[in-house]
């Protein structure tokens, strides 16, 4: 769990009437990253080999297809997943071309709701934009109204034949119009419209071929804009309904079809991956070969899988990343396994968002486990706020679904920060900013507040900048220390002791911290003795400088005059980087203590007001206003004060502790396997 995963690469061949059965295997085994056949060198023994020749059914056809159903489904929000335990032996290739029809067809039905949608919404818009002309210019339908040039509306009163009415309004119901009955006379019936500008022609042709009789505007029928109002939200109202129905129809053909679709694209992206293991296989007229990566701790499973799918006719050879093989004129780089277990997830999502740690070296995941949170727990020590981080990560670990893997580990991830929370506020004694518990290590908010007890040697602000400046200390240190391991390991003998994080620079850092310990002791009046301070400080300084003509030494340059100015700048420049570096990396961990100090006095700000608004004789309403507003502070302080530690802890982790040993130039172990994440 300390290393990167040991890997191995596996040669293998077999026979040409097994590579379907090996297919199989290794897709169920789901543990082999394999190396394409494009990477074989072309000089090597196997350049007559060919390339398998894959089904007519290609594979971008089958993603494409996968693609499809996955965007159907995301419309209600399903996210597919291979059913755990498939026997892939057992189930038969795609019919592509069946799938594409039933597919085609489910798009047919959709386009048909989303038309109907979109002429819908239309409409809406059209209306709500009658209302927003009627609200702008009022509902006084004098003549003057009715001409109003500025107006995007056409106000229109007349008559028709009662017996055409209905055939009128279910004409016109493609236009968005308001038609308001006013009443009947002499079998004509009265109706006073309001329609855009722009269907204006379209309108009048309608009503001319229903026997329309314009009629002037009586004074009767002033005042009539709270019927107009009504029968336009009326309209809006049964245009939404019928919009919310279309959207519940289009999510009922896609659950219904649930079944149909998620068998299909399991069957896709079966037919997918094995696809993907066929392309790296090379073949001659009777055998298969490929290669692969595969952790050495599978080594034994997977020979035994492959001599059990093919009868024992087949032949594996097995080579370190540092040896070459027939086929590699040179060690091929390795792919990275991070063996941590799932509970170590989110962070080891940590980890690889700043980069992927080099094949054969130290995976810091667990030891970001205890760095990130306890640099959390000191900037955010609360039992109650704590448990309410941790109740949000465990809502968001529910309702994130499988197929949101980041979001579903960002969520854990909120469950330790919370946990570490609860825990320290334990130590310091904070219950949602209130100091009712005995603490178990010293009083946090006393402190701050100037009323503490001393205990456990913590009494000033000043010791609790000292606990995180010994922790920063810590943390370096052994970034330091895992950077020499990883040089070992790489056999990089120069950089181990030359590099400015190599045994050299940590020689002038932990001389540096015994300097800054020794005049702390002796409250700032003098300096250890000199022949300490020479071989604590100086005399690293001074080997330091051998690393310049060293480097030029081993590229076989020719020493000059003007070399040695350059080698004397280039340690002066490195002096000033290890001594100013490593000092501004240790400082920066005070910002720890500096926010959780911040984390108490927001806290504190907030019951003060609180107690200025229950005043000396406090009333029920100053009480709940009181009490309100330590609530609301709660809520402020979790959200702002939550995400500003989780960040200064994630940077602090990335930038002082990352940056001492940790290139991040490794590629990730990504094995062809149902388990593998594609969305």
């Amino acid at each position: 769990m300390i290393f990167t995963e040991p890997m191995l690469r596996m040669f293998a061949i077999v026979l040409g009437r097994d590579a379907e059965n090996v297919t199989e295997a290794l897709l169920m085994s789901g543990v082999v990253q394999f190396i394409s056949s494009h990477d074989f060198p072309v000089e090597s023994a196997v350049s007559q080999l060919q390339e398998v020749v894959l089904p007519a059914e290609n594979e971008s056809r089958i993603v494409e297809a996968r693609k499809r159903i996955e965007n159907f489904l995301a419309t209600v929000g399903i996210v597919p997943d291979i059913p755990v335990g498939i026997d892939t032996t057992a189930s038969s290739p795609a019919d592509l071309g069946a799938i594409n029809r039933d597919l085609d067809t489910i798009a047919v039905d959709l386009q048909k709701i989303r038309d109907r949608q979109r002429l819908l919404q239309n409409d809406i818009l059209k209306y709500e934009e009658i209302r927003r002309q009627i609200g702008l210019y009022g509902t006084d339908f004098s003549a003057a109204s009715l001409s109003a040039h500025y107006s995007y509306v056409t106000l229109q009163l007349g008559s028709v034949p009662s017996d055409r009415v209905a055939a009128l309004q279910k004409q016109l119901g493609s236009i968005p119009a308001v038609l308001i009955p006013l009443g009947e006379e002499a079998k004509r019936t009265h109706l006073f419209t309001i329609i855009m500008k722009r269907d204006r022609e379209q309108f009048s042709a309608a009503l001319s071929e229903y026997g329309w009789e314009p009629v002037q505007l009586s004074n009767e029928l002033q005042g009539a804009g709270s019927d107009i109002r009504t029968a336009i939200e009326e309209k809006l109202s049964g245009l939404r309904n019928e919009q919310q129905k279309l959207q519940e129809a289009g999510h009922a053909l896609i659950i219904g079809k649930k079944e149909l679709l998620t068998g299909e694209w399991t069957a896709l992206r079966i037919d997918e991956l094995r696809l993907k293991i066929r392309s790296a296989f090379k073949q001659t007229s009777h055998t298969v070969l490929f290669s692969g990566w595969v952790p050495a701790s599978r080594q034994k499973s997977i020979a035994a899988l492959l001599n059990r799918s093919t009868g024992g006719r087949c032949h594996i050879e097995w080579f370190s990343p540092d040896r070459t093989s027939d086929l590699h004129e040179r060690p091929a780089e390795a792919p990275v396994k991070l063996g941590n277990p799932k509970l170590l997830a989110p962070f080891e999502m940590l980890v690889a968002n700043f980069g992927i740690p080099e094949y054969g070296t130290i995976d810091p995941t667990p030891f970001v486990v205890v760095t990130y949170l306890v640099m959390f727990g000191l900037m955010f020590a609360d039992i109650g706020q704590g448990a309410v981080v941790a109740a949000a990560g465990i809502a968001g670990s529910v309702w994130f679904g499988a197929g949101k893997k980041a979001l579903r580990n960002l969520s854990f991830l909120l469950v330790w920060c919370g946990a570490s929370s609860m825990l320290f506020g334990m130590l310091f004694g904070s219950l949602f900013g209130f100091a009712v518990l005995k603490p178990l290590w010293f009083d946090f908010h006393g402190i701050v507040t100037g009323h503490a007890v001393p205990s456990a040697g913590i009494s000033s602000i000043y010791d609790i900048l000292g606990i995180t400046v010994k922790f920063g200390i810590a943390v370096i240190g052994c970034g330091l220390l895992f950077n020499w391991i990883n040089l070992l390991i790489k056999k990089r003998l120069t950089e181990l002791i030359f590099d400015k994080a190599g045994i050299l620079g940590g020689w002038i850092y932990a001389g540096g911290i015994y300097c800054a310990a020794f005049m702390i002791s002796h409250e700032y009046r003098s300096l250890p003795e000199i022949p300490v301070l020479f071989l604590s400080t100086v005399l690293p300084a001074l080997l330091l400088f051998i690393k310049a003509p060293l480097h030029a030494y081993s590229h076989r340059k020719g020493f000059t005059a003007m070399m040695l100015l350059d080698f004397i700048m280039e340690w002066f420049v490195e002096l000033l980087e290890v001594f100013g570096g490593y000092l501004s990396n240790t400082l920066s961990f005070m910002r720890v203590a500096g926010l959780g100090i911040a984390h108490v006095s927001l806290m504190t700000a907030f019951f003060t007001i609180a107690g200025m608004i229950r005043g000396n004789n406090p009333d029920a309403a100053s009480v709940f206003l009181g009490g309100l507003l330590i609530v609301a502070g709660n809520i402020m302080v979790i959200a702002l004060e939550g995400l500003s530690a989780g960040i200064q802890a994630l940077r602090l982790n990335y930038y002082e502790f990352f940056t001492k040993f940790f290139h991040g130039t490794g590629k990730l172990y990504q094995p062809v396997s149902l388990k593998e994440t594609n969305h």
